[in-house]
């Protein structure tokens, strides 16, 4: 299970880096067509737009894989540890709601793009394609926060430390 998670990780990054470096590649061409040759890719626009919303829902799964989220963390940190563990778990079950509800409806609204034949406007791909990042990064974000409320209930029932004592004596 764990080579699988590591396989998933690592092809999520790699999801993350290639379309940015080929948006970065091409918005370079484009510049330089444009100040050598006074005519850019007409499709760049459209394109930067979908790697964009492609890349902030791939990042953010990442992000709370790796509990880089931006959170507040004032009264987390102002009570007692056990009350920080409850309150954690309480804001990762309502993140992982809130998640779903956004991959619920951005499916909805996947079925009507595909309902409706929507197409790019000026890149030969069904409008649905490009968007379908939004219910798939919701779900799996989701999942991720799942992940964590399991994390914060074994180490609130002290599992964790038994596991990181046994780990770090290897």
């Amino acid at each position: 299970m764990k080579k699988a998670l590591d396989i998933f990780r690592t092809l999520e990054k790699v999801l993350l880096v290639i379309p940015m470096a080929f948006l970065c590649v091409c918005i370079v061409i484009n510049i330089l067509m444009r100040a050598f040759f006074q005519s850019g890719i007409s499709w760049l626009e459209e394109f930067s737009r979908y790697v964009f919303v492609f890349s902030t829902f791939l990042g953010a799964s990442i992000a709370v894989e790796s509990d880089q989220h931006p959170k507040m963390t004032a009264v987390v940190d102002a009570v007692p540890a056990g009350a920080g563990q409850i309150l954690k778990i309480a804001g990762n079950l309502l993140c992982a709601v809130l998640c779903l509800a956004v991959a619920y409806y951005g499916y909805q609204q996947i079925l009507k793009m595909i309902a409706n034949g929507a197409m790019a406007s000026s890149v030969p791909v069904p409008l649905y394609v490009p968007y379908l990042i939004i219910p798939l990064g919701m779900l799996v974000s989701s999942i991720r926060y799942l992940c964590l409320v399991w994390q914060s209930v074994r180490a609130l029932s002290g599992a964790d430390t038994a596991d990181e004592r046994g780990g770090d004596e290897g």
